[in-house]
């Protein structure tokens, strides 16, 4: 391999990882606000359900648009 394309590969990889360390905090924080019941996780059981439904409607409405959210 040239030493360019490595250096190229390494770069992409380096971009990788850091997308993979943002990704793992983004779902630290999703389940730590679940854990303690905040946020949209709230256990107030109205706002939960209110979450919850308002949730299922953004799905139904990215599926009806072809997976776009």
């Amino acid at each position: 391999m040239s030493s360019d394309l490595i250096e190229r590969l390494r770069k992409d990889l380096g971009a990788l990882e850091g997308e993979a360390a943002d990704e793992i905090e983004r779902l630290r924080d999703a389940l730590t606000q679940i854990t303690y019941g905040e946020g949209r996780y709230n256990t107030d059981q109205l706002t939960h359900a209110e979450n919850t439904i308002e949730d299922m409607i953004g799905l139904a409405q990215a599926a009806l648009e072809g997976g776009k959210e």
